[in-house]
């Protein structure tokens, strides 16, 4: 990864903070965005406050960020939220908040950044969707499972689109990892994941990272629009 840029959206605490770790680790340059962090850079990181829903906003990031860095090697959408309801309790705004973010969000981030691959002919995306995208939600999220899953099918069309240009998307599904988006329900859910995972735990954020470096890498690129696992052997 030494010099690659890469921008990761969600990347000031758990999974997106250890997949920043992991790069800037190993040599890239890291642009970190996230709604929960200042602005400022040092070094080979450069974090940047951002909300990806603000779709303006995003793209000034990613213009900044081409211009500086005079190009984009690799984007990892990370960035996302999670609660649970009841479906019919679920508020319509909480559903409408829900896809703004862990699917439109997705969307905003992936747009510009493909232009700028495009024209270098070059780049690797990966996407963050989730085992309840794949298999439904098992903590009641219908809502959160449906973003996941859209973000499944924009992967794989857009892996589709834009192979022809070297360019690969793919996302990873993972299962319950210990951060803090799960902490309002942890002690709840980790019991009964843990009986029907086969590793017997739940997953720690750099459980993910060994994978996020490969999809980054050169190594990478005969494997588009694939979903894949870390669950610990929850769904195979």
């Amino acid at each position: 990864m030494n010099g690659k840029v890469c921008v990761v959206t969600g990347g000031a605490s758990g999974i997106g903070s250890a997949i920043v770790q992991a790069l800037v680790a190993q040599g890239a340059q890291v642009v970190s965005l996230d709604i929960a962090q200042s602005s400022n850079a040092a070094g080979n990181l450069e974090n940047i406050q951002c909300d990806v829903t603000d779709r303006n906003r995003i793209r000034q990031v990613i213009d900044h960020t081409a211009n500086k860095y005079g190009r984009i090697d690799v984007l990892v959408a990370c960035a996302g939220i999670h609660n649970t309801f009841p479906f019919l309790e679920l508020p319509d705004a909480e559903f409408d908040r829900m896809i703004n973010v862990n699917l439109t969000g997705v969307y905003n981030t992936i747009k510009p950044v493909l232009s700028i691959m495009k024209e270098q002919n070059k780049g690797r995306i990966i996407t963050f969707t989730s085992i309840a995208g794949v298999i439904g939600s098992l903590t009641g999220a219908a809502h959160y499972a449906a973003a996941k899953g859209g973000v499944i099918a924009l992967t794989k069309s857009l892996a589709r689109e834009f192979g022809a240009y070297g360019i690969t998307v793919n996302t990873i599904a993972p299962g319950i990892i210990d951060t803090p988006m799960i902490a309002h329900f942890r002690d709840k859910a980790e019991a009964a994941y843990v009986k029907n995972a086969p590793v017997g735990r739940i997953g720690l954020p750099q459980d993910i990272t060994g994978l996020v470096l490969f999809l980054a890498s050169d190594e990478s690129s005969y494997i588009t629009g694939q979903v894949i696992n870390i669950s610990g052997g929850y769904v195979m």
